[in-house]
Parts: C-alpha cells; structure tokens; sequence
C-alpha cells in the first residue's frame, strides 16, 4: 500500500520503506544538478556493534552508486541496490510532486 498525501510538508528524510529486518530507507527532497534532478536514497539497519548505532549508506538515484557506505558487508549492499532498482522511481516521482509517500 502506498500512502500520497500532498499537504504534508517534505522534509530531507522523507519517510518510504520499513524493512523485516529494522533497515529503514527514507528519501531527500528533489535536488537539482545543472538541470539533472535527483533524490538521495537513505538507508539505516541497527547495529549494537557499530559505533553510532547503525549500519548506513546513501545512493543519489538516478544518477549515481551507493556511497557513504558503513558497516554494512558487500552482499548486503547488493541487496541494497535491488530495493533501488525496484522503489528508486516511485521516490522521485514522490519527491517530484513533493508528496509523503511511504510504502506499507
């Protein structure tokens, strides 16, 4: 189920996905690079071991690879670039018409 609701205000971590396993992946406002638009992709998985809590990573959909990457193993973050492949679009779509979007 996806939830649109227009006249809440967007924020930088727009709340989108909740996983099984605690990762929550959230999403920017829309940005602009010399007339290319795009969102950044946000993903957070807690970790008691890591130092500040959480494993993380971000990715600047379209138009770039998953950077930023803590804690969080190499097949962990090909798992990562799936969920990109499959909800990075129906993101910038939200983003684009500055909806709260979050997928139930």
């Amino acid at each position: 189920m996806i939830i649109w609701n227009k006249e809440m205000k967007s924020m930088e971590h727009n709340p989108f996905i909740s996983l099984n396993d605690e990762t929550e992946i959230t999403y920017s406002d829309l940005k602009n690079n010399n007339g290319a638009e795009y969102i950044t992709i946000y993903f957070e998985t807690p970790n008691v071991n890591a130092v500040s809590g959480f494993n993380s990573a971000s990715c600047d959909y379209p138009i770039g690879a998953i950077t930023n990457i803590v804690g969080y193993t190499k097949q962990e973050v090909e798992i990562l670039k799936k969920y990109i492949d499959k909800a990075g679009s129906i993101a910038l779509e939200a983003a684009k018409e500055e909806a709260y979007c979050q997928v139930l």
